[in-house]
């Protein structure tokens, strides 16, 4: 399984079509991350994404509960820090927590989270300079939840296959699938 996680910064075309064209195939998940937005320009571009098919609304999952609500987005992506002050929100189908060690996948399931994404597992540009975390603490995440974990951080076609040796439920793409040519082949090969 495959989560899509973005960054518009890294896209050379347009942002709506090329987050359409990834959810048209299907991955687990796409969390819509674009941080930097303020909640009127975030509600925007979701809106626009979602435009037209509702079955996006399965699919993508948004940083802010309050946006997912009122637009009808059925998941949830949270840091561990935003699922301790507020809980699980309301209302949301799937939440899913970001986490940095095994504790604190322990936190985030007993807080409700249904799925968790841990990383950096490998080396990235995303993070340069701060090493990786590295498959020994993705196999601890793994073992210390009952929840599917995603690795993140890194993952390409060459090593997207040794997170799930090591337990994973799937994997998490970001600069890839912001980047390529038909991102929505591409969502298939790690499908």
């Amino acid at each position: 399984m495959v989560i899509a996680v973005t960054n518009r910064k890294l896209c050379n075309d347009c942002f709506a079509e090329r987050v359409q064209k990834i959810l048209s195939a299907e991955p687990f998940l796409v969390i819509l991350r674009e941080k930097d937005l303020s909640d009127s320009e975030y509600e925007q571009l979701a809106g626009e994404i979602i435009s037209g098919n509702d079955k996006y609304k399965g699919i993508l999952s948004l940083n802010r509960p309050g946006i997912a609500a009122k637009l009808g987005v059925e998941n949830v992506h949270l840091t561990i820090h935003d699922l301790r002050e507020n809980g699980r929100p309301e209302g949301i189908k799937r939440v899913g927590a970001s986490v940095h060690s095994a504790d604190e996948a322990k936190e985030a399931q007993s807080l409700g989270a249904d799925y968790l994404i841990a990383g950096h597992i490998f080396a990235t540009d995303c993070k340069k300079g701060v090493p990786p975390r590295g498959i020994d603490f993705l196999r601890e995440v793994v073992g210390s939840v009952e929840i599917p974990v995603f690795a993140i951080g890194g993952i390409c076609e060459e090593n997207f296959r040794e997170p799930l040796e090591n337990g994973a439920k799937g994997v998490c793409l970001m600069s890839e699938f912001m980047t390529c040519d038909k991102p929505d082949e591409r969502v298939k090969l790690y499908k």
